[in-house]
């Protein structure tokens, strides 16, 4: 009994002292705080101020790493040191005074450089739930990231430099069940579940007495009068704005005329068609679930993906989520509201229920415990199904080797605050102190010294990233040269405290954390988030109606803009299970981008395997986004090899074609009677494959006089496909065979070979020339008014060229405008002009106009 009681007294004295962190995220929440082991390097001012904020809630246990003493500096920033403490090791001394702070807490120190730890035991590392480094260098940092990220152990980055914060997680994937929206509300009344429709049936609202009337549920209200707008509307819901309008004057006039501000009524209206009251399944829970049924569960697939595959096959079974379960605040009496609740509860265990026993099934199946997943886990899941989120992080070295590079250049034309500056300088700052052993102006004496080379180090860093220099100004770096790397304790606290915060979420695994970068501006007291890499899923279709046409519905024509190798193993996968009904003749993907992996060759293969069911495509367009990655040409082969087999295409597109994809695209043509052809050749075409092996591959472009379209992108005026292209103009003219459509289109191009140009434009034949496209990738190479000449002296001839559609010039240097204004004549329906000029005069402009 005693034993009993002092048991009860140690709860409720916890429950106490945690009491208000507990209503945020509730007992299991703090379970998960308390069985945390982390490790922070670095006992600066932030690893202090960030430890601090998770010592306080009860952090299960800490490791601290630092290999320096406490110096008098420390004492400006920490207010974990003293001055009876300088000298001795910061680790010790830091973790010591935190331990004050919550008995319950475990702690130990590593007198050693962290750096040193990590190069000579990376192992050590495995063991914590979550590492934190602050104030770390980037070699380090780096090695560090790779160990924790082959490891899956969340890496949170802290930094702070003079006014500047930076924070970045570092995480393959982090799945987030309870997000804590302001209220899940689940209430299906557009399609009520048999027990609901019983309990609103049982509301007869002309019999009631007034003191009833009031009191009645608004989901009954709703639920009746969805059912009886269906009944009158063939079964359909009312959908557009007019109708939804029209349904709550039908609502409003179930209201008795002798009773005023009825708030049931009111309620109902308010309710009608808000997110809840309507059965859906939203965008991204549908990416997810959609996602979990393509992966492969074995014995180390988090408990997640394992009920997210269950909740799939439930949806696929149910055609809904299962239910939330919960109940909002509403005008009724008490015994109509609770048994409400009892009955939108005790459909949620069904649901649940159900997918336990499917749970318990598949860890069988991958030889888990069957109870390794608990029931209260699979509420959970079930109650917060519609607002699951999982993100993905970009590998930190993979950013680091400008991986990121696109992301920041958009960025900088969209951040107003300007803040994605300072993500660059706090990297240009850590180049720095990788070349010189220490930051820009650490010493006073050396800040004129050290701008100068900041300001070399940011100019190399965003040419290779091909960002303009001028996107950072001197004031830029002079204010990080004047910090100094100095930490500010205002700086610590604030980046402390949100940095916790983001631990907190990680190791809970409740409320959405930071999506990737977080820069504070302590000049301008402003943030920024950088998300640099797109959110997990939302590549999975471009619009997500179209995954719904692939699993219900006769597809035909499948185009997406933007396809990850994710996506494209779901295409794969897709097109090759027996329950897709699709009869697809056209198939068009663009921009895909890969990770460069191992793997990504078999997720090409699982693409092509599914490209080559499909029985009567057509159209195929399969581009790979710039810049080409010499993996892109082995995966474009797989693919091409698929498309061997087909007989009946009439277009096909690819970028990009190297050297082992000739041949290939030779043999499709003589399968087939291509009309439109589209290629991008890259430059190893024209400096590795044999002149004779081109020959031949435009001889079988010749030979089937079907093809009416030709679009070629080639990188540059080499010898060899100029040559080959002439000749292949050449035959057709005298074969009378002519395009409807010639595209060509030349990345680099030199003066010397202006000449091979003129000829080919010379021998198209009448009218058979559609687009002409002449640009130069390269600063050093200028289109002169003397090419710009030869070029139009060809284009002139307005005889041959009558139905020219469109003309595109690009250079760097000034284009003869008036040779563009006696291009323009009475004979030559040129109907699309595109040029680009570095600068012009008004005069020549007035005459071309």
């Amino acid at each position: 009994m005693a034993s009993e009681l002092k048991a009860t007294v140690t709860i409720d004295l916890k429950t106490q002292k945690y009491d208000r962190q507990l209503r945020l995220w509730q007992g299991h929440g703090q379970q998960a705080l308390e069985n945390a082991s982390i490790c922070v390097i670095n006992a600066s001012a932030l690893g202090s101020e960030l430890l601090k904020n998770l010592v306080l809630p009860g952090i299960g246990s800490f490791t601290l790493i630092d290999g320096k003493a406490v110096t008098t500096r420390d004492l400006g920033s920490n207010f974990f040191v003293t001055s009876d403490s300088i000298g001795q090791p910061r680790a010790k001394v830091v973790s010591e005074m935190l331990c004050e702070l919550n008995e319950g807490v475990v702690s130990s120190h590593i007198s050693q450089d962290p750096a040193e730890l990590i190069q000579k035991n990376p192992d050590f590392f495995k063991k914590f739930t979550l590492v934190i480094a602050t104030q770390l260098q980037e070699t380090p940092l780096l090695s560090l990231a790779e160990i924790c990220w082959n490891e899956g152990i969340p890496l949170v980055v802290a930094k702070i430099y003079g006014f500047f914060g930076y924070l970045r997680l570092v995480v393959p994937e982090h799945a987030v069940v309870e997000t804590h929206p302001d209220q899940i509300v689940d209430l299906r009344l557009d399609d009520p579940f048999p027990e609901l429709l019983n309990f609103a049936k049982g509301f007869d609202l002309p019999s009631l007495n007034s003191k009833q009337f009031v009191h009645v549920p608004y989901p009954v209200l709703l639920a009746q009068a969805f059912q009886e707008w269906k009944n009158a509307h063939n079964g359909a819901m009312p959908s557009t704005y007019k109708e939804r309008n029209e349904f709550k004057q039908y609502l409003r006039k179930k209201q008795r005329k002798e009773m005023d501000d009825l708030e049931n009524f009111d309620e109902a209206v308010a309710a009608s068609f808000r997110k809840g009251t309507i059965t859906n399944i939203p965008d991204t829970t549908k990416n997810i679930l959609l996602f979990s049924s393509q992966v492969n569960i074995d014995s180390k697939t988090a408990n997640f993906w394992i009920i997210a595959k269950a909740t799939f096959e439930f949806v696929q079974k149910e055609g809904k989520l299962p239910l939330a379960g919960s109940v909002p605040d509403m005008k009724a009496d008490t015994e109509s509201y609770v048994e409400l609740q009892t009955i939108y509860k005790q459909k949620a265990r069904n649901d649940a229920a159900v997918i336990a026993a499917r749970v318990k099934e598949i860890l069988t199946e991958v030889g888990k415990d069957a109870d390794s997943i608990t029931l209260e886990e699979i509420n959970r899941f079930c109650k917060n199904v519609q607002y699951l989120e999982v993100l993905r992080f970009r590998n930190l070295k993979e950013e680091y080797n400008e991986g990121a590079r696109s992301d920041i250049a958009r960025i900088l034309d969209q951040d107003l605050d300007g803040n994605i500056v300072y993500y660059l300088l706090l990297r240009a700052v850590e180049k720095f102190y990788n070349a010189y052993n220490t930051y820009p102006g650490a010493h006073i004496e050396d800040v004129e010294i050290d701008i100068g080379k900041l300001k070399k180090i940011v100019s190399g860093m965003l040419s290779r990233m091909d960002i303009p220099v001028s996107s950072i100004s001197d004031d830029h770096i002079h204010e990080m040269v004047r910090a100094g790397a100095s930490e500010l304790h205002n700086l610590a606290a604030i980046m402390g405290g949100i940095g916790s915060q983001e631990v907190i979420k990680l190791i809970t695994k409740q409320y959405v954390p930071l999506n990737n970068t977080f820069i504070f501006n302590g000049v301008k007291s402003s943030s920024s988030v950088f998300a640099f890499e797109d959110d997990y899923f939302e590549y999975v279709f471009e619009d997500n109606k179209v995954l719904e046409r692939i699993w219900f519905k006769n597809l035909t024509t499948l185009e997406i803009n933007v396809v990850s190798h994710l996506v494209l193993l779901t295409i794969g996968r897709t097109l090759k299970d027996p329950n897709f009904r699709g009869n697809l003749t056209k198939i068009k993907l663009e921009r895909i981008h890969t990770e460069k992996n191992e793997t990504l060759t078999k997720k090409f293969e699982v693409f092509s395997s599914g490209l080559a069911m499909v029985k009567n495509l057509q159209h195929f367009t399969f581009k790979f986004e710039l810049p080409y990655s010499p993996l892109y040409f082995s995966c474009t082969k797989i693919v091409l090899e698929a498309l061997y087999a087909f007989k009946d295409l009439k277009s096909l597109q690819v970028e990009p074609v190297d050297q082992s994809s000739v041949t290939l695209i030779s043999d499709i043509f003589t399968q087939n009677q291509l009309r439109s052809l589209s290629l991008a050749i890259h430059e190893n075409v024209t400096s590795k494959v044999p002149k004779k092996k081109m020959e031949n591959a435009f001889d079988t472009l010749r030979s089937h006089q079907s093809l009416t379209r030709l679009s070629l992108n080639i990188p540059n005026c080499s010898n060899p496909i100029i040559a080959c292209i002439l000749e292949f103009l050449i035959r057709t003219k005298n074969q009378r065979f002519e395009l409807d459509h010639f595209e060509l289109s030349i990345q680099e191009y030199e003066y010397e070979r202006i000449s091979e140009i003129d000829k080919i434009i010379a021998e198209v034949n009448p009218g058979s020339f559609g687009f002409f496209n002449l640009q130069s990738n390269k600063p050093e190479i200028k289109l002169e008014d003397a090419i710009a000449s030869d070029v139009f002296r060809e284009l002139e001839r307005c005889d041959r060229l009558k139905n020219l559609s469109q003309i595109k010039l690009s250079s760097n240097a000034n284009l003869t405008i008036e040779k563009l204004g006696t291009f323009i004549t009475p004979n030559n329906t040129v109907r699309s002009l595109k040029f680009t000029i570095e600068s012009f005069e008004a005069e020549p402009i007035e005459k071309f106009v």
